[in-house]
C-alpha cells in the first residue's frame, strides 16, 4: 500500500519527538512494521530518548500492579474456595 508523503513527514516529526512506534502506527493508521521501515534512521536525541524511557518504565510499573491485582483475585478465590 502507497501513504502520501505526508503521513512518513508526520510520522518522522513524531518519532524525532520520543513517540514510540506503537504510538506513530496507532496516530496516523499504518502498520507499525511500515513505521519501522520509514523511521529506522531517525536519531533520537537525549530528551527523545528520556520520553521514550520514562514510558517504559511507567509500562512497567502498570504490569506489576496488574499482575498484583491478578495474584490477589487469585488468592481470595483460593481462600474462598478453600
Amino acid at each position: 500500500m502507497s501513504y502520501p508523503i505526508e503521513i512518513k513527514e508526520k510520522a518522522r516529526i513524531l518519532r524525532t519527538k520520543g513517540h514510540s512506534l506503537n504510538e506513530i502506527s496507532r496516530v496516523l493508521k499504518i502498520y507499525k512494521s511500515t513505521a519501522s521501515m520509514w523511521l529506522k534512521d531517525v536519531k533520537l536525541d537525549q530528551k527523545a530518548q528520556e520520553r521514550l524511557r520514562k514510558r517504559h518504565q511507567l509500562g512497567q510499573y502498570k504490569a506489576i500492579q496488574t499482575a498484583k491485582i491478578k495474584r490477589d483475585l487469585m488468592k481470595n478465590e483460593i481462600d474462598r474456595i478453600c
